[in-house]
Order: C-alpha cells, then sequence, then structure tokens
C-alpha cells in the first residue's frame, strides 16, 4: 500500500529561506585520570543523607565492615545520627545489567572543569539492621516520631469572658434553631395525596354537611392541593361567578338530585 502527496511547486521569485542559526560551541576538558576506578553507588536513607551533609570535619563517623561473603554493615556513632539508630546493612547487587553499557560518574566544580570519577561496579541500597540489640526499638521511636509530626495539633484559643460569652450564646442559638427546625418536621403531619376519585368522594360529605362551600375553605380542609381540589370541583359542581352566592361552588342538580334520593 502506497500514499503519496502532492506539494505546490516552490515560488522561484520568493526570497530563499534564512540558514539556521549556529549554535556556539563549547569545548569542555574532562579529565579521565580517575576513569578505571571501581565505585559503589549505595542508596543511603534521607536522615543519614542530611547528617552527612551537615559535616564539615574529617572526623570519624563511624566503620564499615566487609565479611568474607561480601556482607556489608556499617556502624555510626551516635553522636553523627543524633539518635540511637546506628546500624546499618549494605544490600549490593551488580552493576551493569544484560544489554546495557557501564554506569560512569562524573563531577565537576565551580570553575566548571569536569572529571570523569570512575565507573560504577556495584549497586546497594542502605537499610536499617534491626536484628542488632537495640536497634528495633529505636526505629519504632522514630517512625512514631514522624508520624506525631504529621498529624495536625489541636490549636487552643485563649479567649476573655466576653468573647467565651459571646461564642456559647452563638452555639446556643443555633442548637435552639437546629432542634425548632427538627420539631417542626415532627410536629408537621406528612400530606397523603389522594386521588381525584377519592377527593370527589370526600366532597360529596362535605355537601352532604352544608350546600355550598368556597375552594379556599374545601383546600384547608382537606389538605391537598388546591389544584387537585379545584379539579375534582369542576366534575361534580357549579361555581357562582355573581348573585347572592358569588364565589361559592354548589353541587350539579343531578347529583344534588342522588343525594336526597340517597338520603330518602
Amino acid at each position: 500500500f502506497i500514499m503519496a502527496a502532492s506539494y505546490p511547486p516552490p515560488n522561484p521569485s520568493s526570497p530563499p529561506s534564512p540558514p539556521p542559526p549556529k549554535v556556539k560551541e563549547e569545548k569542555i576538558i574532562l579529565n579521565k585520570e580517575q576513569a578505571g576506578k571501581a565505585i559503589w553507588l549505595v542508596k543511603i536513607p534521607r536522615r543519614v543523607a542530611d547528617a552527612l551533609e551537615t559535616q564539615t570535619n574529617d572526623e570519624k563517623i563511624g566503620q564499615v565492615l566487609i565479611d568474607h561473603q561480601h556482607q556489608v554493615s556499617i556502624s555510626f556513632d551516635e553522636k553523627f545520627t543524633g539518635n540511637a539508630l546506628t546500624e546499618y546493612k549494605v544490600v549490593l547487587r551488580g552493576s551493569q545489567k544484560e544489554g546495557q553499557g557501564p554506569k560512569m560518574v562524573f563531577s565537576s566544580d565551580p570553575n566548571a572543569n569536569c572529571a570523569l570519577e570512575g565507573t560504577v561496579k556495584m549497586e546497594g541500597e542502605m537499610t536499617p539492621d534491626l536484628s542488632k540489640p537495640g536497634q528495633q526499638q529505636a526505629y519504632k521511636r522514630i517512625v512514631n516520631r514522624t508520624e506525631e509530626k504529621s498529624v495536625k495539633k489541636r490549636r487552643v484559643i485563649h479567649m476573655d469572658a466576653e468573647q467565651a460569652a459571646g461564642a456559647d450564646s452563638t452555639a446556643s442559638y443555633r442548637l435552639y434553631q437546629d432542634n425548632l427546625v427538627t420539631q417542626k418536621k415532627k410536629e408537621t403531619p406528612e400530606r397523603q395525596i389522594k386521588t381525584e376519585s377519592e377527593i370527589r368522594s370526600i366532597l360529596f360529605g362535605y355537601f352532604e354537611q352544608k350546600p355550598r362551600w368556597q375552594l379556599a375553605e374545601l383546600h384547608v380542609k382537606m389538605g391537598q392541593q388546591k389544584s387537585m381540589v379545584q379539579s375534582a370541583l369542576t366534575k361534580i359542581a357549579v361555581f357562582h361567578k355573581r348573585g347572592e352566592h358569588r364565589n361559592f361552588w354548589e353541587l350539579k342538580p343531578e347529583y344534588q338530585k342522588k343525594t336526597i334520593s340517597n338520603d330518602q
């Protein structure tokens, strides 16, 4: 499957494109005297890294022990770590994986001089050695302190008597309002919506009590939607727009006869 795209030929009258800007070349002299030095690349905990950054002199801070099985352990002075967690172990592994080239370590100084410091032969990770005496308890104390710092502390506000009284009054008023709303909800019965047929049956009973009613009276008495009461009235009653019974509803003649016959 071949796709071809056609483009308009270049306009010979248009000026040629400007050449790309030249990139300024900067030569760096790389010192490779230490290129053959073997280096261990070890990942260390943050608290150890912070302690190393604050170290400004050549004072001894601990010792490294490598046994015949190439197991590496490090013991720091408690003065250096600032806590009782002083014993660490380093789990080593080979650096170069299959299909990958060697890792190199470079450095530079304020004068922009760069140097190749060596080749990474081993990689590892430093972790607390909790099997040593007292280290597990020290580690738990550090974890607990870290968790306490992450939890927001309760803020205490000191108020004088007037401020405290105002705050207490505001809280009491809000509680009163909440209780009042809850009480009204309990006292107000839930309105049961009836069908139009049920409303008509109830209306017949009211018209037996007296012959004429106003819509507002029936709406309050029945507790139903005003529009539904009016809709039911139009089916069984007539509305007097003028005369002696103006604005009243009265049963239609056919229903009045039925009511009278039922009474007899």
